[in-house]
């Protein structure tokens, strides 16, 4: 009998800001704030913000960002199949729905959703604490 190698998916910082953040709100201004400091701290120049004020476009990137970490860290075999033009893996939950990445990297599906009741399963599973809250 073959030995089973599990492989640790290691959280991306930002994991810990999304499972303990309760308003969404509050995640995405977090995020744009941390986004905005990585894009302006190596160019070592600070670029004025009228009354310090994120945007609505910074507020949005930071939400696509939240969505393609959170959907890295749950479905990262899916995200490597499509990438890389494969099929789904058989045990996908995603495996009823289509599947493709947008130009942003965001995992979406299409089709019938309300045939993909294990997707919805998956989903509620997977984010069950997040719902109890």
């Amino acid at each position: 009998m073959g030995a089973v190698r599990i492989e640790s998916i290691p959280k991306h910082p930002i994991m810990k800001l999304i499972e303990h953040t309760i308003s969404l709100l509050r995640l995405k201004r977090i995020v744009a704030w941390l986004l905005r400091f990585h894009f302006n701290y190596p160019k070592r120049e600070c670029r004025f913000y009228q009354n310090n004020l994120l945007s609505a476009a910074e507020l949005y990137e930071a939400f696509r960002f939240i969505i393609r970490v959170d959907q890295s860290y749950y479905f990262l075999n899916e995200l490597r199949s499509l990438a890389r033009g494969l099929n789904l893996p058989e045990k996908s939950p995603l495996q009823m729905v289509t599947s493709f990445i947008d130009n942003y990297g965001v995992l979406r599906v299409g089709g019938r959703l309300n045939l993909g009741t294990t997707l919805g399963e998956h989903i509620a599973l997977v984010h069950q604490e997040l719902l109890q809250k």
